[in-house]
């Protein structure tokens, strides 16, 4: 199943730190869904094995494309003792909770590799 372009966002996010490049469009982006220009708050989780690595949440007025970077940012590289690292990143479990109007949505990718699997390279 396709993941939902706020979850891509969200492990886009990351991605660009370990890549340490900036590969996100923000222009095209915010041309191709104009509803990432809405002020929203949201949180991000990141899960290992089923139990929550770290989390942020935003909370300020600005807009839910920004929102999603910084918070995807700060849980994978700030908010807990360790940082995300690369490998866990790949058997990752990412939330995405948008705080909208008419109350809480929240989506959940898997990760990208089964941690019981070993990776393919």
């Amino acid at each position: 199943m396709a993941r939902s372009v706020l979850l891509q966002l969200t492990r886009d996010s990351i991605l660009e730190v370990y890549q340490a490049q900036n590969r996100l469009d923000m222009q095209k982006l915010l041309s191709e869904h104009p509803v990432l220009q809405t002020p929203m708050n949201v949180r991000v989780n990141i899960y290992l094995d089923n139990e929550l690595f770290s989390s942020h949440t935003t909370n300020n007025e600005k807009i839910l494309l920004k929102n999603i970077i910084v918070a995807a940012k700060k849980a994978a590289f700030e908010e807990m003792e360790h940082i995300l690292s690369a490998t866990n990143y790949l058997h990752a479990e990412i939330e995405l909770t948008l705080f909208t109007p008419d109350g809480a949505i929240t989506e959940r990718d898997k990760a990208l590799f089964d941690s019981k699997e070993p990776l393919p390279f």
